[in-house]
């Protein structure tokens, strides 16, 4: 399916299910569909991702993924005075890349053009993208924090990760490009080698601790845990923040979007896709599952991170040391590009 007919059913979908809302002000889309050109090809690891404007402080409660014809929608409600102000969209650096791009469905009362057209008009100055970067590097120290007061495994990776990942981000952020999430090394790899830093992206993957992992074992690793998103699929009855995320069909999104990546040799890369789903599937065994679930996931998440160079709890604290030397690092290589 091409990117213009899943935009189509994005719209199709908020018209037939949102859009006679009382609250309703529009809808927009983010992430990576809209930084591809209409007739390009949508993958089906991918989902679309959708924005609904409301006019009440109150909103419903998100939806999240859905399945809407062969296509996964992922909706989130969003309040309008959390975007009244171009200068406010124009400093986040997430929500800034959805009024650069055209990623309006819906604009029933004409209030979110007039965004589209202020932040697209100011979004490549330098004053707006360092602020976005600092944005950025604010988010990563932030995980560091969040590190530092986690007390359970899954807690203790996903921050961690994440604290690594969003290096990548600060240099997405500074060369306008899209601040991905399941391939942000991927895409900071090819910036960076269009600047001439190759050196860097070795920096962040030896951070990650997959600079000398080869393709067979990170394949050996996806396919312990496709098992184990299977395991947390079938288990999960607890609330939680990624419930939407949790679901066997889904496994084209958690498991294949590591597979293409792998599959296109950017296997050191995927490493970062894989501890995360890895620390959401724990998250959910941990809450639902049985001890004996609980322990062969443990086993084969400490055996990836074994292979990452960490083997306890100190291990994990010098890597975010070296996270935090890496936001220096990115940051003086983001002033060079911008």
């Amino acid at each position: 399916m091409k990117i213009a007919d899943v935009k189509s059913l994005a719209k199709q979908w908020v018209k037939q299910n949102i859009s006679s809302s009382a609250d309703f002000v529009g809808a927009y889309l983010t992430g990576s569909t809209i930084w591809k050109l209409d007739d390009e090809q949508h993958a089906p690891s991918s989902d679309v991702d959708i924005f609904v404007v409301m006019q009440n402080d109150k909103l419903p409660e998100k939806i999240g993924k859905i399945n809407f014809h062969n296509v996964t929608l992922e909706i989130s409600f969003i309040s309008f005075a959390d975007i009244s102000d171009p200068q406010a969209i124009l400093a986040d650096y997430h929500v800034a890349n959805a009024f650069y791009k055209q990623s309006i469905l819906l604009d029933p009362l004409a209030q979110l053009a007039p965004l589209h057209q202020a932040v697209s008009a100011q979004f490549t100055q330098s004053q707006w993208v360092i602020k976005r970067c600092q944005n950025a590097k604010e988010n990563a120290r932030n995980f560091l924090k969040a590190f530092e007061q986690a007390t359970e495994l899954h807690d203790q990776v996903t921050t961690l990760f994440f604290a690594a990942g969003v290096t990548a981000h600060i240099l997405l952020v500074a060369g306008h490009r899209n601040p991905t999430i399941r391939r942000r090394y991927v895409e900071s790899k090819f910036l960076l080698h269009q600047h001439g830093f190759d050196d860097i992206h070795q920096t962040l993957l030896t951070t990650l601790g997959s600079h000398n992992m080869d393709k067979p074992t990170v394949i050996r690793h996806l396919s312990k845990l496709d098992a184990h998103f299977t395991t947390a699929c079938r288990v999960m009855k607890s609330p939680y923040m990624f419930a939407a995320d949790m679901k066997v069909d889904l496994t084209s999104i958690a498991i294949g979007g590591s597979a293409e990546m792998i599959e296109a040799s950017h296997h050191k890369e995927a490493i970062f896709w894989l501890i995360a789903i890895y620390g959401r599937c724990r998250a959910v065994i941990y809450a639902d599952g049985t001890q004996a679930q609980l322990t062969a996931i443990d086993a084969d998440l400490w055996g990836l991170l074994n292979e990452l160079g960490i083997h306890n709890l100190q291990d994990m604290r010098l890597r975010a040391q070296m996270v935090e030397q890496d936001i220096d690092t990115v940051w003086a290589v983001a002033q060079k590009i911008i």
